[in-house]
């Protein structure tokens, strides 16, 4: 869904404070019907709302758009073409403008969250019973690379820390 910068400021209002997104009056021409205008005027001055998935949302012609790209389009001009708005610490309800960034798809897949069966309580880092050692990796550009195994869980951590630093990673904060 492609919205100008005018069209996203006309619609809606950014409070970089809070980053929160807030719906603003519009004119009744803009509406089919004079229910959908008085239904709209329900929601003027009101925020956005939040999705299941932690994202918050709106909808603009029939389609759910993420709160984070309107913000950005208003705060900064048109998303590049295969850009998408990354959440810098991982917050996915976190619309403040110093916490959104341009990534590229490779970037935004780097910076994930611990999976929920991850033994060691770091990414890329897992305890293999087999060997009595700890596994370290990480999946640069599609393909897994092999960081070693470590009698020291601490030793994986290490090394998995030196790979996010060669490979452009960034840290997440837990959520």
């Amino acid at each position: 869904m492609a919205i100008t910068r005018d069209e996203a400021a006309r619609r809606f209002f950014y409070d970089p404070e809070v980053g929160m997104l807030f719906h603003r009056e519009r004119d009744r021409a803009e509406f089919k019907s004079e229910a959908d205008f008085r239904r709209h005027l329900l929601f003027v001055g009101k925020p956005v709302g939040k999705n299941a998935t932690g994202y918050v949302t709106v909808e603009i012609n029939g389609k759910t758009v993420p709160a984070h790209r309107i913000i950005w389009i208003i705060a900064n001009g048109e998303i590049p073409c295969g850009m998408m708005i990354d959440h810098i610490n991982g917050v996915r309800n976190d619309n403040r403008i110093g916490n959104l960034r341009l990534a590229d798809a490779a970037i935004n897949s780097r910076n994930k969250f611990n999976k929920s069966n991850n033994s060691s309580g770091y990414p890329g880092v897992d305890y293999v019973k087999r060997y009595d050692r700890y596994r370290a990796r990480i999946n640069v550009g599609g393909h897994e690379i092999h960081l070693g195994h470590f009698r020291e869980k601490n030793d994986a951590i290490l090394a998995r820390m030196e790979a996010e630093r060669e490979h452009g990673f960034i840290t997440r904060m837990s959520a």
